[in-house]
């Protein structure tokens, strides 16, 4: 294989190794969160994080709540037999895994910030990170931090980069398949791969669309942050991505000028004032239905550039996942709840008004609205 390819597939593998040396060269340790194994019941090799906080109980409870409802599709304490119950484990079948969580690192570069770094398997191995305000337990992604104007900046600065970093390849794929062609192995398989090649990074999603700031990872490191954004192969096609995904690195000062104030207040160094975030994804809530039924909810996924929300709630009482899907905008939701079959339950219409979510439940073919009265965790 030529020397060029070989680079490029170590730099693939070297991505994310990365992830895992970042999350090794952290500081100033947050001694007041605790990250321990989740137990399981059964004797398998599912590795998951479980936080514990002595001094403020709640901040745990709220990310643990995310991040088993999100990873582990349950309700903490909800499972029947084992927390890994509905993505790991089949009683039918004790010794196979559809899915496996192989391990997890904590990885705290800020006092105000936890991040947990996952290490996951379904058709082979991938990572995901999740990153917490440590002082309020609720979730952040990277343009939660940024102005709206330090949004555009940075999403230019990464599209640039990907741009860059495609030409740089092609210019090296098209000069290799010219001189492997002019060898005389036009049937040879490293034309036809190299051919690939060329075709995913001209087609790739990332060269004429800029990157959206919402899905991307950012990691928080000693010195600064690196965001890092998919590779342009999908999963059919990953063997031939040898450049993975692309990561730009910046310094807390450089970053600064681009901080929105909730940002501002999340990466000082110091115990400030607490400046609420306005993304709502993550954010848990309690109440209840018809003013006798108490339930939780969780903000689980939102897409802000198409105005979709996607939230679970369960009975307290009962701790079974049910599933709420529609449109957020303008403060206002608009949501339907359905059964395993997809069979139409209720329609849910509210407003979202001082961290409270008012509004109706609906039951489908009796129209019988009931209250619905949350307020957030």
């Amino acid at each position: 294989m030529n020397s060029a390819i070989t680079t490029h597939t170590m730099r693939k593998t070297l991505l994310t190794a990365t992830i895992f040396l970042h999350a090794i060269a952290a500081f100033a340790q947050n001694t007041e969160l605790e990250v321990v194994n989740l137990k399981s019941e059964y004797e398998h090799e599912n590795e998951f994080p479980e936080v514990r906080c002595k001094r403020n109980p709640k901040v745990a409870e709220k990310i643990n709540i995310f991040l088993q409802v999100k990873e582990l599709g349950i309700i903490p304490n909800g499972y029947k037999k084992d927390p890994f119950e509905n993505v790991t484990y089949d009683p039918a079948k004790p010794h196979i895994y559809t899915t496996g969580f192989l391990s997890w690192e904590k990885n705290e570069a800020l006092h105000n910030i936890l991040s947990l770094i996952l290490e996951k398997e379904v058709i082979q191995p991938f990572t995901t990170t999740h990153n917490f305000d440590a002082r309020t337990g609720n979730s952040f992604v990277l343009k939660d931090i940024l102005s709206e104007s330090g949004t555009k900046e940075i999403t230019k600065i990464l599209h640039n980069h990907i741009r860059n970093n495609i030409d740089d390849f092609l210019a090296k794929l098209k000069k290799l398949l010219s001189e492997t062609i002019s060898e005389g192995d036009k049937e040879d398989d490293v034309v036809d791969r190299i051919k690939e090649q060329i075709d995913l990074y001209q087609n790739c999603y990332y060269y004429e669309n800029e990157p959206w700031l919402e899905y991307v990872t950012c990691l928080f490191e000693e010195k600064g942050l690196t965001i890092i954004t998919e590779g342009c192969a999908n999963s059919y096609r990953q063997a031939i991505d040898d450049l993975g995904g692309f990561s730009v690195s910046f310094s807390y000062e450089e970053i600064e000028k681009y901080l929105s104030p909730y940002g501002k207040s999340l990466l000082s160094k110091g115990k400030g004032d607490v400046i609420p975030n306005p993304n709502p994804k993550g954010k848990i809530f309690k109440g209840k239905i018809d003013s006798k039924y108490p339930i939780t909810a969780i903000i689980s996924s939102v897409d802000r550039e198409w105005n979709e929300i996607h939230m679970d709630y369960w009975y307290d009482k009962e701790k079974i996942q049910i599933s709420w899907n529609g449109e957020y905008k303008n403060n206002h939701l608009t949501l339907t709840e359905k059964d395993e079959d997809g069979n139409l339950v209720a329609n849910i219409d509210a407003e979202w008004v001082n961290s409270k979510i008012i509004g109706t439940w609906t039951k489908a073919g009796t129209q019988k609205a009931l209250t619905l009265e949350l307020e957030e965790y």
